[in-house]
């Protein structure tokens, strides 16, 4: 790689990191205000309880009490991305060798052959 590329990485990651600082931040601002609003519409209902006020007088709107529902439960469906299912290959054979670790004078070998039988899998 020329100096160039390098310079512009260094460049381009130094801006995502900023990014990502900014992006957090605005999440943690975007959190506070909605526990504020939370906080405030329950006071207001609580309010409009104690004065008994009807329904089509009250300042709380439909978006509002969409708002007060609790937010569903979030599924590792929700947080990662779709993939592709994988073909099973019945006979697959894995070897995986280890270089010597760093600092160490022994070598590491394993090897890990993993035959797939029905829907589970035996090593």
């Amino acid at each position: 790689m020329s100096l160039d590329v390098e310079l512009e990485e260094v460049a381009l990651t130094k801006e995502l990191h900023r990014k990502q600082i900014a992006l957090g931040k605005l999440r943690l601002q975007v959190a506070h205000l909605r526990h504020i609003r939370l906080a405030s519409l329950r006071d207001c209902l609580v309010c409009e309880a104690d004065l008994c006020v009807d329904a089509t007088d009250s300042v709380v709107t439909p978006d509002d009490h969409t708002f007060l529902l609790p937010e569903p439960q979030k599924t590792q469906v929700d947080w990662c991305p779709p993939t592709l299912p994988l073909s099973v290959n019945e006979d697959a054979s894995t070897s995986v060798h280890f270089a010597a670790m760093a600092g160490a004078n022994t070598q590491a070998v394993l090897e890990v052959e993993i035959a797939a039988v029905g829907d589970s899998f035996e090593c």
